[in-house]
């Protein structure tokens, strides 16, 4: 039985900060056999994806301001698998050409 089926479980919130330095997360998404990097600009395609299985690193940060002081969990990597899509299984092996513009459509 999972973890919510018990009601034993816990949470920890973790932080995603891209910078654009070599500190950023380095996320993957992996379906269909590829793995692909993601970015901050498409991250946020996860949100749409039916997960399957997630592995991740977190980091710690220690802060202290104001005379308060604590560790925050900051994301490290991230590999993301998702439900595989048959059809893109189907034509995965097919080429795939750049966007055709409207004007050059060939029919």
């Amino acid at each position: 039985e999972g973890f919510e089926d018990q009601g034993n479980f816990n949470t920890l919130k973790v932080n995603v900060k891209f910078s654009g330095n070599e500190r950023d997360p380095k996320i993957f998404r992996i379906c269909n056999d590829k793995q692909v990097m993601l970015s901050e600009k498409n991250v946020a395609c996860l949100d749409w994806d039916a997960i399957v299985n997630v592995d991740l690193r977190i980091r710690p940060y220690n802060w202290d301001r104001g005379g308060r002081a604590g560790v925050s969990a900051y994301l490290e990597s991230m590999y993301v698998t998702v439900e595989d899509d048959e059809l893109a299984r189907k034509y995965q092996s097919a080429p795939v050409e750049d966007f055709i513009e409207e004007d050059e459509t060939p029919f």
